[in-house]
Protein backbone atom coordinates (compact mmCIF):
# COMPACT_ATOMS: atom_id res chain seq x y z
CA UNK A 1 0.00 0.00 0.00
CA UNK A 2 2.76 2.31 1.07
CA UNK A 3 3.20 3.11 -3.18
CA UNK A 4 0.17 5.43 -2.51
CA UNK A 5 1.99 7.82 -0.62
CA UNK A 6 3.76 10.25 -3.10
CA UNK A 7 6.68 12.51 -2.09
CA UNK A 8 5.36 16.18 -2.67
CA UNK A 9 7.76 18.43 -0.87
CA UNK A 10 11.56 17.00 0.65
CA UNK A 11 9.39 17.01 3.45
CA UNK A 12 5.76 16.06 2.69
CA UNK A 13 4.13 12.59 1.87
CA UNK A 14 0.52 12.61 0.88
CA UNK A 15 -1.71 9.61 0.46
CA UNK A 16 -5.48 10.21 -1.21
CA UNK A 17 -8.28 8.20 -0.25
CA UNK A 18 -10.43 6.48 -3.01
CA UNK A 19 -13.25 8.80 -0.78
CA UNK A 20 -14.23 12.04 -2.05
CA UNK A 21 -10.18 12.48 -3.19
CA UNK A 22 -9.48 13.31 0.28
CA UNK A 23 -5.51 14.21 1.01
CA UNK A 24 -3.98 12.70 4.38
CA UNK A 25 -0.35 13.59 5.00
CA UNK A 26 2.88 12.98 6.67
CA UNK A 27 5.01 15.85 7.40
CA UNK A 28 8.74 14.46 7.59
CA UNK A 29 12.37 16.14 9.41
CA UNK A 30 15.42 13.94 10.25
CA UNK A 31 13.35 11.03 12.06
CA UNK A 32 10.51 12.90 12.87
CA UNK A 33 7.02 12.56 11.57
CA UNK A 34 3.64 14.70 12.31
CA UNK A 35 0.76 12.94 10.56
CA UNK A 36 -2.03 15.46 9.01
CA UNK A 37 -5.61 13.99 8.33
CA UNK A 38 -5.15 10.32 8.76
CA UNK A 39 -7.86 8.58 6.78
CA UNK A 40 -10.53 7.51 5.59
CA UNK A 41 -10.54 3.88 5.08
CA UNK A 42 -8.96 1.37 7.89
CA UNK A 43 -6.42 0.46 5.27
CA UNK A 44 -5.26 3.82 4.06
CA UNK A 45 -5.11 5.17 7.53
CA UNK A 46 -2.87 2.35 8.99
CA UNK A 47 -0.38 2.72 6.16
CA UNK A 48 1.20 5.52 7.67
CA UNK A 49 2.70 3.11 10.07
CA UNK A 50 3.94 0.80 8.01
CA UNK A 51 5.61 3.74 6.42
CA UNK A 52 6.76 5.41 9.42
CA UNK A 53 8.55 1.40 10.61
CA UNK A 54 10.18 1.32 6.55
CA UNK A 55 11.71 4.64 7.24
CA UNK A 56 12.36 4.83 10.59
CA UNK A 57 10.63 7.17 11.55
CA UNK A 58 9.08 8.12 15.10
CA UNK A 59 5.37 9.42 15.01
CA UNK A 60 5.49 12.50 17.38
CA UNK A 61 2.16 14.13 16.90
CA UNK A 62 -1.31 13.69 14.78
CA UNK A 63 -2.70 17.07 13.22
CA UNK A 64 -6.51 17.19 13.02
CA UNK A 65 -7.59 19.84 10.87
CA UNK A 66 -11.34 20.55 11.65
CA UNK A 67 -13.82 18.20 12.83
CA UNK A 68 -15.74 16.94 10.24
CA UNK A 69 -16.06 13.77 10.31
CA UNK A 70 -14.11 12.66 7.14
CA UNK A 71 -11.26 14.27 8.85
CA UNK A 72 -11.37 12.56 12.46
CA UNK A 73 -11.35 8.72 11.40
CA UNK A 74 -7.65 8.75 11.93
CA UNK A 75 -6.40 8.82 15.85
CA UNK A 76 -8.20 5.88 17.15
CA UNK A 77 -5.62 4.05 14.87
CA UNK A 78 -2.77 5.96 16.67
CA UNK A 79 -3.82 5.93 20.37
CA UNK A 80 -0.65 6.85 21.70
CA UNK A 81 -0.03 9.95 19.74
CA UNK A 82 -0.69 13.31 20.62
CA UNK A 83 -3.23 14.68 18.95
CA UNK A 84 -3.33 18.78 17.91
CA UNK A 85 -6.89 20.60 16.77
CA UNK A 86 -8.13 24.20 17.15
CA UNK A 87 -9.55 25.34 20.42
CA UNK A 88 -13.06 25.54 18.47
CA UNK A 89 -12.76 21.58 17.66
CA UNK A 90 -13.90 20.90 21.19
CA UNK A 91 -17.33 23.13 21.15
CA UNK A 92 -17.62 21.95 17.29
CA UNK A 93 -17.90 18.36 18.56
CA UNK A 94 -19.82 18.67 21.72
CA UNK A 95 -23.62 18.32 22.14
CA UNK A 96 -26.21 16.92 19.37
CA UNK A 97 -23.21 16.87 17.03
CA UNK A 98 -21.15 13.54 18.51
CA UNK A 99 -24.74 11.80 18.75
CA UNK A 100 -25.13 12.98 15.11
CA UNK A 101 -21.56 11.64 13.67
CA UNK A 102 -21.83 8.74 15.66
CA UNK A 103 -25.44 7.54 13.72
CA UNK A 104 -24.11 8.61 10.76
CA UNK A 105 -20.84 6.49 10.90
CA UNK A 106 -22.61 3.56 12.64
CA UNK A 107 -24.46 3.67 9.02
CA UNK A 108 -21.54 3.99 7.32
CA UNK A 109 -19.09 1.76 8.21
CA UNK A 110 -22.21 -0.81 7.91
CA UNK A 111 -22.57 0.04 4.67
CA UNK A 112 -18.74 0.04 3.85
CA UNK A 113 -18.70 -3.80 5.65
CA UNK A 114 -15.87 -2.25 7.91
CA UNK A 115 -16.33 -4.42 11.08
CA UNK A 116 -15.56 -2.56 13.97
CA UNK A 117 -14.59 -3.74 18.05
CA UNK A 118 -16.38 -1.06 19.38
CA UNK A 119 -18.83 2.12 18.61
CA UNK A 120 -16.71 4.92 16.97
CA UNK A 121 -16.05 7.84 19.02
CA UNK A 122 -15.36 11.12 18.56
CA UNK A 123 -11.77 11.93 19.16
CA UNK A 124 -10.83 15.18 21.64
CA UNK A 125 -7.41 16.90 21.08
CA UNK A 126 -4.80 16.47 23.61
CA UNK A 127 -3.46 20.07 22.75
CA UNK A 128 -5.00 23.19 21.09
CA UNK A 129 -4.64 26.53 20.33
CA UNK A 130 -6.44 29.86 19.83
CA UNK A 131 -4.80 31.68 16.49
CA UNK A 132 -1.54 30.30 16.08
CA UNK A 133 0.53 27.43 17.54
CA UNK A 134 4.44 26.29 16.18
CA UNK A 135 5.11 22.47 15.84
CA UNK A 136 8.82 21.57 15.74
CA UNK A 137 9.37 18.56 13.43
CA UNK A 138 13.19 17.24 13.35
CA UNK A 139 14.99 20.26 12.36
CA UNK A 140 11.90 21.90 10.38
CA UNK A 141 8.94 23.95 11.93
CA UNK A 142 5.22 24.17 10.95
CA UNK A 143 2.97 26.83 11.64
CA UNK A 144 -0.92 26.29 12.24
CA UNK A 145 -2.84 29.07 11.84
CA UNK A 146 -6.63 29.28 11.89
CA UNK A 147 -8.61 29.83 9.35
CA UNK A 148 -12.17 29.75 9.66
CA UNK A 149 -15.46 29.92 7.36
CA UNK A 150 -15.76 26.58 6.28
CA UNK A 151 -15.62 25.39 9.91
CA UNK A 152 -15.11 27.16 12.80
CA UNK A 153 -12.33 25.19 13.82
CA UNK A 154 -10.60 24.98 10.52
CA UNK A 155 -6.60 25.18 10.66
CA UNK A 156 -4.00 25.55 7.65
CA UNK A 157 -0.52 24.52 8.05
CA UNK A 158 2.28 26.86 6.98
CA UNK A 159 5.79 25.49 6.03
CA UNK A 160 7.78 28.78 4.98
CA UNK A 161 10.96 27.17 4.02
CA UNK A 162 9.80 25.39 1.05
CA UNK A 163 6.20 27.62 0.34
CA UNK A 164 4.19 24.70 1.30
CA UNK A 165 0.50 25.31 2.54
CA UNK A 166 -1.46 22.35 3.90
CA UNK A 167 -5.14 24.43 3.30
CA UNK A 168 -7.70 21.61 4.71
CA UNK A 169 -10.97 22.28 3.02
CA UNK A 170 -10.53 25.30 1.01
CA UNK A 171 -9.03 25.97 -2.21
CA UNK A 172 -9.74 22.61 -3.93
CA UNK A 173 -10.06 22.31 -7.85
CA UNK A 174 -12.75 20.12 -7.61
CA UNK A 175 -14.82 21.56 -4.86
CA UNK A 176 -16.18 25.39 -4.58
CA UNK A 177 -15.72 27.00 -1.35
CA UNK A 178 -18.11 25.04 1.05
CA UNK A 179 -19.37 27.79 3.19
CA UNK A 180 -20.58 25.79 6.40
CA UNK A 181 -19.66 27.74 8.84
CA UNK A 182 -19.50 31.45 8.22
CA UNK A 183 -18.99 33.77 4.71
CA UNK A 184 -17.23 36.37 6.68
CA UNK A 185 -14.51 34.42 8.40
CA UNK A 186 -14.29 32.65 4.88
CA UNK A 187 -13.66 36.08 3.24
CA UNK A 188 -10.93 36.81 5.84
CA UNK A 189 -9.61 33.62 6.02
CA UNK A 190 -9.06 34.08 2.14
CA UNK A 191 -7.60 37.61 2.38
CA UNK A 192 -4.90 35.89 4.69
CA UNK A 193 -4.07 33.75 2.49
CA UNK A 194 -3.93 35.71 -0.49
CA UNK A 195 -1.06 37.89 1.29
CA UNK A 196 1.21 34.38 1.92
CA UNK A 197 3.97 33.49 -0.15
CA UNK A 198 2.65 29.99 -1.22
CA UNK A 199 4.09 27.40 -4.48
CA UNK A 200 2.80 24.42 -3.05
CA UNK A 201 -0.85 24.17 -1.76
CA UNK A 202 -2.44 20.97 -1.19
CA UNK A 203 -6.18 21.11 -0.18
CA UNK A 204 -8.07 18.59 1.72
CA UNK A 205 -9.87 17.25 -1.13
CA UNK A 206 -8.41 17.31 -4.91
CA UNK A 207 -5.27 17.78 -6.30
CA UNK A 208 -1.90 19.26 -5.00
CA UNK A 209 -1.16 23.04 -6.84
CA UNK A 210 2.44 22.98 -7.78
CA UNK A 211 3.04 26.47 -8.81
CA UNK A 212 2.39 29.97 -7.63
CA UNK A 213 0.55 30.44 -10.56
CA UNK A 214 -1.72 27.59 -9.90
CA UNK A 215 -2.31 28.79 -6.24
CA UNK A 216 -3.16 32.28 -7.02
CA UNK A 217 -5.96 31.09 -9.37
CA UNK A 218 -7.27 28.91 -7.00
CA UNK A 219 -7.30 31.66 -4.42
CA UNK A 220 -8.81 34.63 -6.83
CA UNK A 221 -11.23 32.05 -8.12
CA UNK A 222 -12.62 31.46 -4.77
CA UNK A 223 -12.42 34.88 -3.96
CA UNK A 224 -14.35 35.97 -6.68
CA UNK A 225 -17.00 33.66 -6.02
CA UNK A 226 -17.35 34.14 -2.49
CA UNK A 227 -17.60 38.17 -3.49
CA UNK A 228 -20.56 37.28 -6.11
CA UNK A 229 -22.47 35.24 -3.60
CA UNK A 230 -22.51 38.04 -1.27
CA UNK A 231 -23.17 40.49 -3.67
CA UNK A 232 -26.18 38.98 -5.07
CA UNK A 233 -27.94 37.64 -2.12
CA UNK A 234 -27.43 40.98 -0.58
CA UNK A 235 -29.42 42.38 -3.42
CA UNK A 236 -31.62 39.95 -3.12
CA UNK A 237 -32.37 40.54 0.42
CA UNK A 238 -32.76 44.42 -0.35
CA UNK A 239 -35.73 43.09 -3.08
CA UNK A 240 -37.08 41.24 -0.25
CA UNK A 241 -36.43 37.91 -1.96
CA UNK A 242 -37.78 34.64 -0.19
CA UNK A 243 -34.57 32.25 -0.11
CA UNK A 244 -35.88 29.98 -2.69
CA UNK A 245 -36.33 33.25 -5.26
CA UNK A 246 -32.68 34.39 -4.16
CA UNK A 247 -31.48 30.43 -4.84
CA UNK A 248 -33.17 31.12 -8.58
CA UNK A 249 -31.43 34.47 -8.31
CA UNK A 250 -28.16 32.66 -8.01
CA UNK A 251 -28.37 29.80 -10.39
CA UNK A 252 -26.21 31.64 -12.96
CA UNK A 253 -23.45 32.17 -11.13
CA UNK A 254 -20.17 30.63 -12.54
CA UNK A 255 -18.10 28.44 -10.38
CA UNK A 256 -15.98 24.85 -11.01
CA UNK A 257 -17.09 21.62 -11.94
CA UNK A 258 -21.31 23.02 -12.33
CA UNK A 259 -22.92 19.79 -11.60
CA UNK A 260 -21.15 18.34 -9.17
CA UNK A 261 -21.23 21.12 -7.00
CA UNK A 262 -24.82 22.44 -7.86
CA UNK A 263 -25.76 21.14 -4.46
CA UNK A 264 -23.17 22.66 -2.59
CA UNK A 265 -23.74 26.14 -4.28
CA UNK A 266 -27.50 25.28 -2.99
CA UNK A 267 -26.43 25.26 0.55
CA UNK A 268 -24.08 28.18 0.43
CA UNK A 269 -27.07 30.49 -0.84
CA UNK A 270 -29.56 29.02 1.91
CA UNK A 271 -27.03 29.85 4.56
CA UNK A 272 -25.59 32.92 3.42
CA UNK A 273 -28.88 34.27 3.24
CA UNK A 274 -29.43 33.29 6.48
CA UNK A 275 -26.21 34.67 8.00
CA UNK A 276 -27.74 38.04 6.02
CA UNK A 277 -30.55 38.57 8.27
CA UNK A 278 -32.82 36.49 5.60
CA UNK A 279 -35.79 34.04 7.50
CA UNK A 280 -37.14 31.07 6.50
CA UNK A 281 -39.83 29.13 7.86
CA UNK A 282 -38.11 25.94 5.23
CA UNK A 283 -36.68 22.77 7.29
CA UNK A 284 -33.54 21.86 6.30
CA UNK A 285 -31.71 24.83 4.32
CA UNK A 286 -28.26 25.40 4.33
CA UNK A 287 -25.45 23.65 5.49
CA UNK A 288 -26.73 23.57 9.30
CA UNK A 289 -27.96 20.26 9.11
CA UNK A 290 -24.78 18.79 7.49
CA UNK A 291 -22.60 20.60 10.12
Amino acid sequence: MSHHIKPITPHLWVRQSSLFLTNAGLFVSEDQGVLIDPCIYPQEIGVWRQFAAANLLHLSHLILTHHHWDHILGPEYYPTLPTIAQAEYVTATGGEHTARVQDYLTYWFAKEKIERDAPFVVPQPTYTFSERMTVRVGAETLQLVHAPGHSPDQLVIYHAPSRLLWASDILSDVEIPFVSHHLGAFERTLAMLAQWEIEVLVPGHGQVAQSPQEVEQRVREDREYLGELRGRVTHALAQGQTIAETVAACADMVYRHREENAQPHQRNVESVYLELGGQSEEKNVGWGQFD
